[in-house]
């Protein structure tokens, strides 16, 4: 089944961290491409994404280390909204390719 596969592939490349963190970065990136900003409280109203602390640490694993930015929301002074970069992209595309080459 090309499912197992997947599967496995993504066990043996990707520690469950790195998954959950490629989770939020797709999230953030499909909102963008339906032109919705994506505010931290919606990954955190996100049961799936885990905890309001865990969502946090997260975003600020990510923001450290390129693939999004949290800017002030232009709206509400009190959000955040992430933004995801072009190195968000690039890491989002480097996880496709290995999976386009699993199946």
């Amino acid at each position: 089944m090309k499912i197992t596969h997947i599967l496995n592939v993504l066990r043996e490349e990707f520690s469950e961290y790195e998954v959950s963190l490629h989770q939020v970065l797709a999230y953030v990136y499909e909102r963008k491409t339906q032109r919705v900003q994506t505010r931290v409280t919606d990954l955190v109203q996100k049961i799936n994404f885990g905890t309001g602390p865990t969502v946090h640490n997260k975003l600020a694993w990510l923001e450290v280390r390129g693939p999004v930015e949290l800017k002030q929301c232009a709206t509400d002074g009190r959000a955040k909204v992430i933004v995801i970069t072009t190195a968000g992209i690039n890491q989002l595309r480097e996880m496709e390719k290995i999976l386009l080459e699993a199946v």
